[in-house]
């Protein structure tokens, strides 16, 4: 042996054992359940499963997991858990060996098989509420939500839920069952054995229900039902799933009557809470248990989708509809009083809401504001006279993504932009709640109908027969015209000069009231 091997040979045998890399920990099986659940499970072909242990490494190539002598195939991994759907090749009964392999070692473990072993998916983190998706009637315009306590179930819904385990699969055509794996995009594969589905007390046979595998999923259902009209407990349900006498682990469903609950009405473009609203504004209304719809730009309809609303008996106008979000945008009818209380009612397919009480006044002014997406603040929607150019600072601009230093640049007037104001700029506010609107603002002059838009005539103008009192950074700005933005009904339009000596900021109040009321709104544009 020459000296520079011996040498080499004796270093290396001189290495510490700590400093030699481990071969890695053999894998250890602790427990088999079904992903979101607690319980250990029977299981059956398909079906997905989480092994719990340790050793199982991070490596998919690394990692074999075989069952009855097929392999599984797998969809999550980590050192203490596998997530895995089963062969669908496996028996329906009796028991099968589970073998998980790395290069470190092997653990196997007998598996416990039935036909089905039902099990909801997506449990939500502490509670025994499933993934139930609601699609209430199932019309275009719905949009689906995820049930909760917040967002309950009404009889009559039609409910999908999802779920693993529920067996072997066939086609239309009576084909083959599903591959282990990945379920081919555009595929049909429904339950051989469809299941019957209880809440409560309430039955609901296999006959009216439908387990699809979700294309591009990996052994998950879709099973579809409609909740009863009748015999459903209102509140939390417990909520099962049985397939050829295997159910689910226990479940609630949380139910409501699904009348709506009024929650509050405010200015549409203040939300200035608890504050009254005057006779043709905008205005928003909150009630839970709207129709899971959304409907935009829909004025002057009063009902759309079982859904109306009614002011001391007067059929309001919506502008939009969005259940999702609990909001209903409204004109609050010009008729009504402009004082004192008057009485809300939202009706739906369920039945006509408690009474609300709103609070009404000659004016009640509420700027429009612009939301940045990113920092949470905002700015008044204000333009440069005749432009679609923002009164804002060129940050503000780039946040909500349109361009800035319009001017500068030479933007297109005609082309959303934001640039800072100066003195002497002419500016249009764009608000509600300023009140009564008459041609060319007579006193005398016949008000502008609810559900009414201005005429886009520049011989008549719906203008305020009082002008508001405007400021911008505190000094008095002169107002040039005041009303109806024509085309719209409910927005209005004030046209000012920006002031000289304004202190120049981001964020520089400008403040709106009418003579008629002791409200004022106040928002935020860019002075330079």
């Amino acid at each position: 042996m020459s000296k520079t091997i011996r040498r080499i040979f004796y270093l290396c045998a001189a290495v510490p054992a700590f400093l030699v890399p481990a071969a890695g920990q053999a894998p250890v099986i602790g427990s088999i359940l079904v992903p979101g659940n607690t319980q250990p499970r029977i299981v059956s072909p398909g079906a997905v499963i989480q092994i719990n242990g340790s050793g199982f490494g991070a490596s998919l190539p690394d990692l074999a997991v075989v069952a009855g002598g097929a392999p599984a195939y797998v969809t999550f991994l980590n050192d203490t858990t596998i997530q895995a759907e089963l062969p669908v090749s496996l028996p329906s009964q009796g028991t099968a060996t589970l073998t998980v392999s790395t290069p470190a070692g092997n653990a196997s473990t007998t598996l416990q098989l039935a036909y089905a072993s039902p099990a909801f998916f997506g449990m939500l983190p502490g509670s025994t509420i499933p993934l139930v998706m609601d699609y209430k009637d199932q019309s275009s315009n719905v949009v689906p939500f995820r049930v909760d306590a917040q967002h309950p179930a009404v009889p009559g819904d039609h409910l999908v839920a999802q779920a693993t385990g529920m067996g072997l699969t066939t086609t239309p055509l009576g084909g083959q069952p599903a591959p282990t794996g990945i379920t081919p995009a555009g595929s049909a594969y429904t339950a051989q054995v469809q299941p019957n589905i209880s809440v409560g007390a309430t039955l609901i046979p296999s006959s009216a229900t439908k387990a699809t595998l979700i294309p591009g999923q990996v052994g998950v259902f879709s099973v579809e039902f409609q909740l009863p009209q009748n015999g459903v407990s209102i509140g939390s349900d417990t909520f099962s799933l049985n397939v050829s006498n295997s159910t689910t682990l226990p479940a609630t469903l949380p139910v409501d009557a699904g009348v709506a609950s009024i929650t509050g009405v405010v200015n549409g473009a203040s939300f200035a809470q608890n504050a009254p609203v005057a006779p043709g504004s905008i205005a928003s209304l909150f009630s839970s248990n709207l129709e899971a719809v959304l409907y935009r730009d829909i004025f002057p309809s009063n009902r759309i989708h079982n859904t109306g609303i009614a002011i001391n008996s007067l059929a309001v106008p919506m502008y939009d509809l969005d259940g999702p979000d609990n909001q209903v945008n409204v004109q609050i009818p010009v008729e009504l009083p402009d004082t004192g209380a008057v009485t809300v009612i939202l009706t739906n397919s369920k039945g006509a809401s408690q009474p609300f009480t709103l609070q009404m006044a000659p004016a009640a002014p509420g700027i429009f504001r612009i939301q940045a997406p990113d920092s949470g603040g905002e700015n008044a929607a204000v333009l440069f006279a005749g432009k679609k150019w923002y009164a804002m600072s060129s940050s503000f601009a780039q946040n909500i993504g349109i361009l800035a230093n319009c001017a500068e640049n030479g933007v297109n007037p005609q082309t959303y932009c934001g640039q800072p104001a100066k003195a002497g700029d002419s500016l249009e506010i764009y608000a509600t709640g300023l009140g009564e609107v008459t041609p060319n603002g007579d006193p005398n002059g016949i008000p502008l109908s609810t559900g009414v838009v201005a005429p886009v005539n520049p011989l008549i103008l719906y203008k305020t027969p009082q002008k508001p009192v405007v400021t911008i950074g505190g000094l008095s700005a002169a107002v040039t015209f005041s009303g109806i933005a024509p085309g719209f009904a409910g927005l209005y339009q004030v046209d000012v000069v920006v002031p000289a000596g304004v202190a120049p900021g981001d964020s520089v109040p400008v403040a709106i009231s009418m003579p008629s009321s002791s409200i004022t709104d106040t928002a935020a544009i860019a002075v330079r």
